[in-house]
């Protein structure tokens, strides 16, 4: 919920915290566009991978990425692990209903690309 250069400054600022991270999934809709090609110039083309939702609606893509949770291979860590699992586990549980869906919206884009590509692997 901020403007293009907030979301810039956002997205860099976890990079630098998380290093690990091999890939960076922006949706390619509004500022997305412009924000996928001015990492791609710093982070490099590989990095950075356009999440295209189509004309699937929030809901729909939730209902796709539905068997994977409940097939157990999605794995959420205890609240102590991890700061942001009671307010991601409070928007998750309020869905479609809830005030916000960004978490909700970022984690199926996130789910959906990992099932399609079959490259399984550890989500923060």
């Amino acid at each position: 919920r901020t403007d293009m250069a907030g979301t810039l400054r956002l997205i860099k600022a976890l990079h630098e915290k998380h290093r690990f991270v091999s890939l960076k999934l922006i949706e390619k809709k509004a500022n997305g566009a412009p924000i996928i090609q001015l990492l791609r110039n710093e982070f490099g083309d590989d990095s950075v991978i356009p999440f295209e939702p189509g004309s699937r609606s929030k809901e729909l893509r939730a209902s796709a990425v539905s068997p994977a949770c409940e097939a157990g291979r999605v794995i959420i860590p205890h609240d102590g692990e991890a700061s942001w699992v009671d307010s991601w586990l409070s928007e998750m549980e309020s869905f479609p209903k809830g005030q916000h869906d960004d978490q909700v919206d970022a984690t199926t884009q996130a789910l959906l690309h990992l099932t399609q590509s079959r490259e399984w692997s550890f989500v923060f």
